[in-house]
C-alpha cells in the first residue's frame, strides 16, 4: 500500500512540474506576442508618418534661416570624399 502511495505521490508531484512549465511557457508566449503585436499595431503607424514628419520640420527649419549652421551641400562633399578614401584605403588592403 505504501509504495502505491509513494508513486501516486511522485506521479502528482510530476504532474504538477509538467502544469507549472507549460503555464510558465504560455505566460512567455503570451507576452512575447502582445510586446509584437503593440508593436505592430501602434508603431508601425508612427514609422510610416516619421519620415514625413522630419522631412517638414527639416524643411520649415531651412526656411527659417537654418542653411547658415548646416549646409547639406558641404556635408554631402565631406561624406563623398570620407567614402573615396575609405574606397582608397580598402583597395591598398586587399593589395596586401
Amino acid at each position: 500500500m505504501e509504495e502505491l502511495l509513494a508513486g501516486h505521490s511522485r506521479t502528482n508531484s510530476l504532474v504538477t512540474a509538467l502544469v507549472y512549465y507549460i503555464v510558465r511557457c504560455w505566460r512567455e508566449y503570451f507576452a512575447r506576442a502582445i510586446a509584437m503585436k503593440f508593436n505592430c499595431f501602434f508603431l508601425m503607424p508612427f514609422t510610416d508618418e516619421f519620415p514625413n514628419y522630419l522631412r517638414n520640420e527639416l524643411d520649415s527649419l531651412y526656411e527659417n534661416g537654418m542653411n547658415e549652421y548646416f549646409d547639406v551641400k558641404d556635408a554631402k562633399l565631406i561624406l563623398q570624399s570620407r567614402r573615396n578614401e575609405l574606397l582608397n584605403e580598402k583597395e591598398a588592403n586587399l593589395k596586401l
